[in-house]
């Protein structure tokens, strides 16, 4: 796991370095309540699917979610992703 958030960090500061190369800064952060009706703009999000970082872990942590599953109920796992947005977690599960 050690070598997933090594690479996830890299990828992190790699995509932060580019939005501001291509943007010229990136956006204040700012805490948004899941049961605010605003939510983030478009501009925000967007920026917030490039993470691939955060995808990297995100993928690691359901691998190791399955991994755990599987042992203790063997037999076939299913798994559902509920809320997955514009569907980049699934996106980036398929080429990694």
């Amino acid at each position: 796991m050690a070598g997933v958030v090594s690479k996830a960090v890299a990828l992190c500061v790699q995509d932060t370095q580019d939005e501001a190369r291509q943007f010229g800064c990136l956006p204040p952060s700012r805490q948004v309540s899941p049961l605010d009706n605003e939510g983030y703009s478009i501009s925000e999000y967007a920026m917030m699917e490039r993470d691939r970082g955060k995808y990297l872990l995100y993928l690691a942590a359901l691998r190791l979610a399955v991994s755990d599953l599987a042992k203790k109920k063997p037999g076939k796992v299913r798994i559902a992703v509920l809320g997955c947005g514009r569907g980049r977690l699934i996106q980036f599960g398929h080429y990694h």
